[in-house]
C-alpha cells in the first residue's frame, strides 16, 4: 500500500526517494518523491538499475545545485551524494542483466574508463554494495522474476531511494 506524489526534478534522471515514518502520511518533495508508511526505518538502501551503454562520463547537477564530480555513471554521483555516510545497516543495490553485468560493472578492456565495480571498490561504502542479477525482462515471467528480485531486498520500514535513470520502461516498481 505505497502511494507516490510527484515533485519537481533537478536531476537528469528520475529519482524517487521513498522515506518511511511514523504518521504514514505522504509528501511532495522538491527534486524526489516520498511515500510513508507507518513503520519505523530499519536502514537505508539505494537501488539502481545499470545499463549496458557505453556512458559518457558527465557533471550531474544535483538538488542542492552543486555538479558532481565528471562520471560516467549517475549510480556513482548519487550514492557519492547521499551514501557516504551511511552505516553497516545500509544497503546499495545495483540490479544487472548479464550483459550490463560484463559490459557495465566488471572490468571491461573494451572501455575506456572504469566500470563500476572498479569505482566503488574505493568508496568507503564498498562494503554494502551489492550487484544483483536479473533477467532481461522480455517475457512476463522475466519482468515478475525482476519484481521479486528487488521486493526479496527490500524489508518493511526501509528508506529507500529508487534510481531508474538506467532502467527499462517494463521495470516493475
Amino acid at each position: 500500500n505505497v502511494r507516490l506524489r510527484a515533485g519537481g526534478s533537478d536531476f537528469f534522471c528520475l529519482w524517487i526517494r521513498a522515506i518511511c515514518n511514523e504518521s504514514g502520511q505522504t509528501f511532495g518533495l522538491n527534486s524526489c518523491w516520498k511515500t510513508g508508511r507507518k513503520e519505523k526505518s530499519m536502514s537505508k538502501v539505494f537501488v539502481s538499475f545499470l545499463g549496458t551503454n557505453d556512458y559518457v562520463p558527465v557533471h550531474y547537477k544535483m538538488p542542492d545545485g552543486n555538479k558532481s564530480k565528471l562520471t560516467a555513471f549517475i549510480q556513482e554521483a548519487l550514492t557519492d551524494a547521499l551514501c557516504v555516510d551511511w552505516s553497516d545497516q545500509d544497503k546499495i543495490l545495483i540490479f544487472c542483466t548479464g550483459d550490463a553485468k560484463k559490459l557495465n560493472w566488471d572490468k571491461n578492456p573494451d572501455r575506456k574508463t572504469p566500470r563500476l565495480n572498479e569505482i566503488f571498490s574505493g568508496k568507503n561504502f564498498s562494503h554494502i554494495v551489492e550487484c544483483v542479477d536479473i533477467p532481461e525482462g522480455f517475457s512476463e515471467d522475466e519482468i515478475w522474476r525482476i519484481f521479486n528480485a528487488v521486493y526479496e531486498k527490500l524489508n518493511d520500514g526501509d528508506e529507500i531511494y529508487f534510481d531508474v535513470t538506467h532502467a527499462f520502461r517494463s521495470i516493475p516498481l
